[in-house]
């Protein structure tokens, strides 16, 4: 019997990924339920975030939440798309409820698909870490949502300059004006009148997505929206 050397590969891959799973299985972070990071259970029974700091901000859990700190912080530094895509589908869940609300959608159609734009990372950060948390998240709702819904675009928004990590800034005064004029838009014609979405894993004070969403809107955004899996 001749295999092709796809069929190899494929074959290869397959008895790698079962080896790895036998090595290193998947428990979740609540329960721990063999199989996968966070179980629908969990994603249940975790409690749901309160009033953000601005109306057009919207998470869907309270970060302390025993399951979804961890989680979030799985998703944040080690990578994990498995948790991206567990996230990802609960907000894309998350917009679509938002888009039968016209008042705040203005009328969500399929002619003029919103715009996803992932809060972005200093060079410095991306190098370091080597992926976007919030552009993995952005991702996963394309995937799950229907064609020409979302429109992903990670390259408008950018990052201008390093500024200290907000996790690291326990004066609540500081982090409010610590990512003053951190962000910029590149060909902001892109944006013009197109309605956006602002994509974040966590917001605490605001500040970071009250800037990005700033900035967007003075580059001549219709509408704007905030979404976080955490606040």
């Amino acid at each position: 019997m001749i295999f092709s050397t796809r069929a190899i590969s494929e074959k290869f891959l397959s008895a790698r990924t079962l080896l790895y799973d036998i090595l290193f299985p998947e428990y979740c972070v609540g329960c721990k339920t063999r199989g996968i990071l966070l179980c629908a259970d969990c994603t249940g029974a975790a409690a749901r975030a309160e009033e953000t700091p601005h109306p057009r901000i919207f998470s869907l859990f309270q970060y302390h939440d025993r399951r979804i700190k961890p989680a979030v912080k799985m998703l944040k530094y080690k990578n994990s798309k498995a948790l991206a895509g567990i996230f990802g589908g609960l907000l894309a869940e998350h917009l679509l409820e938002l888009s039968s609300e016209e008042a705040l959608f203005d009328g969500l159609s399929y002619e003029e698909p919103w715009l996803l734009l992932p809060i972005p990372l200093s060079s410095k950060r991306y190098r370091t870490r080597g992926y976007n948390q919030a552009t993995l998240l952005g991702q996963a709702i394309v995937a799950k949502t229907p064609p020409n819904l979302f429109i992903l675009d990670t390259d408008v928004l950018y990052k201008k300059c390093e500024t200290e990590s907000q996790v690291k800034i326990k004066d609540r005064r500081k982090r409010l004006v610590n990512p003053r004029g951190s962000f910029g838009v590149h060909d902001p014609a892109r944006i013009k009148k197109r309605n956006c979405i602002i994509i974040d894993d966590v917001v605490t004070t605001g500040a970071t997505m009250r800037e990005a969403m700033r900035v967007v809107k003075k580059a001549g955004a219709r509408k704007l929206l905030g979404l976080s899996v955490a606040h």
